[in-house]
């Protein structure tokens, strides 16, 4: 009898009703700050990738014909040291890559994405794995 008098006592209902509050406040303030902060890295990946790619673009679309030594010349006068990897292809080969060393991660996605910029389109892909962000951008080079 002592126990349902304890649960049928106003403070008690009222102290329940303000502790899950409580937790239902400190639950949607703890999402909503990881939510931000992982779409404030995303969009600073896109900005910092997609600049960096057309940056790329505008010094190789000067030139009057892509070949293999010309993009090399070019490439060699930029500075893109802050990103990992630089491929620059046409629907043929590969003319550049900055590390010829390893091969493509994921082909299926760069298959997708490259296809995209063919087209036309800038691409960017980003990935959650093995605990970092992996980002990459597929941007056309659209010659005079």
């Amino acid at each position: 009898m002592k126990g349902k008098r304890f649960f049928s006592s106003i403070r008690v209902k009222f102290s329940l009703a303000f502790m899950l509050l409580f937790l239902a406040f400190v639950l949607i303030l703890n999402t909503y700050f990881l939510t931000a902060s992982r779409n404030n890295i995303f969009a600073s990946n896109k900005s910092f990738l997609l600049n960096q790619g057309t940056m790329i673009s505008s010094a190789l679309s000067a030139l009057d014909e892509l070949t293999q030594d010309g993009v090399r010349q070019a490439m060699n006068l930029l500075d893109v040291t802050d990103v990992n990897r630089v491929m620059v292809s046409d629907s043929e080969s590969v003319l550049y890559d900055s590390r010829s060393d390893d091969e493509i991660e994921n082909e299926s996605v760069y298959n997708e994405n490259i296809g995209n910029a063919w087209a036309g389109y800038d691409v960017l892909y980003s990935s959650f794995s093995d605990g970092a962000f992996v980002s990459s951008s597929f941007i056309p080079i659209m010659s005079h």
